[in-house]
């Protein structure tokens, strides 16, 4: 299944590194930011910029939402994750 979990917008790459890092591949999947690609023209020139495409989120997938949930809550820096299995109270702080 796929979880969001919500982090300090600027956060996303560190939060990613520090769960591939803490959390078992037996729990965790895959730990990914979606980016975007953006073209900006400054001073005349085509720049090809690289960009986070939901802000303040990193995403998961596990098929174990419980033991993912408790590797969360030893302290990622995250405010909230989502997804089926997390039941309502999912704030991590």
């Amino acid at each position: 299944m796929w979880y969001v979990m919500q982090v300090q917008t600027g956060s996303e790459e560190k939060i990613q590194l520090q769960c591939q890092k803490l959390i078992s591949t037996d729990v965790l999947q895959k730990c990914f930011i979606p980016y975007y690609k953006e073209q900006r023209k400054l001073h005349g020139e085509w720049f090809l910029l690289k960009k986070v495409l939901f802000p303040g989120y990193v995403f998961m997938i596990t098929d174990g939402p419980e033991e993912l949930w408790y590797d969360l809550k030893k302290g990622t820096g995250a405010y909230k994750a989502s997804g089926d299995g997390w039941g309502d109270d999912s704030t991590l702080r």
